[in-house]
């Protein structure tokens, strides 16, 4: 059983180096740290206190938003569905205690899948409405008792991504050095 678990572990940080590479490949995303290497860089407070971690951290340059990226590397459905909700409260809540901190830190949450899962559902996985059903249904305590803000919840209800990477992508994605010469010309980190 233990090797299955270090086995599944490995395979997980592949795919988080995997996505990496594929996101900044487009050229409008860094992500200068990961869990592995930063984990207080990728940690976010909650509303409950309590700390949670992603597994990248970096940014948009168009939108000059921090983002911050769960990366999921399955080869079924497995628990993505609740582990999803679960996500979306993390991002509700972490977005409610900065704002209440200090002020709106424009953060966006990134869901990075290599198989889809809650099909039925798929298209409205990143509406309000699902982010209020995953507050509502909170096993985790994330609001701490805390009613949900309508305001926050229209601000999270743009901020939150659902990708879905298949590793053949990874045939169509920039090697670093094409990454280096391409982003020398188009300039995005000056215009950050």
């Amino acid at each position: 059983m233990a090797l299955r678990a270090e086995s599944a572990h490995e395979e997980g940080r592949k795919g988080v180096f995997r996505t990496k590479r594929w996101l900044e490949s487009t050229t409008h995303i860094e992500l200068n740290f990961d869990a592995y290497d930063w984990a207080s860089e990728c940690t976010i407070s909650c509303l409950d206190g309590g700390l949670q971690t992603f597994d990248l951290k970096g940014h948009i340059y168009q939108s000059k938003s921090m983002l911050y990226v769960e990366n999921k590397s399955y080869t079924s459905v497995g628990s993505q569905a609740k582990d999803y909700q679960d996500f979306l409260a993390i991002a509700y809540s972490a977005t409610a205690a900065e704002i209440s901190r200090t002020q709106d830190p424009r953060w966006q949450f990134m869901w990075v899948t290599t198989y889809p899962f809650a099909q039925k559902k798929w298209l409205k996985l990143t509406k309000r409405s699902q982010i209020k059903a995953a507050l509502e249904a909170d096993t985790t305590g994330l609001l701490d008792g805390n009613p949900i803000d309508e305001e926050v919840l229209d601000l999270m209800a743009d901020r939150v991504w659902l990708l879905v990477y298949n590793k053949r992508q990874q045939e169509f994605t920039l090697t670093p050095k094409e990454l280096n010469m391409i982003e020398a010309k188009l300039n995005r980190k000056g215009k950050a």
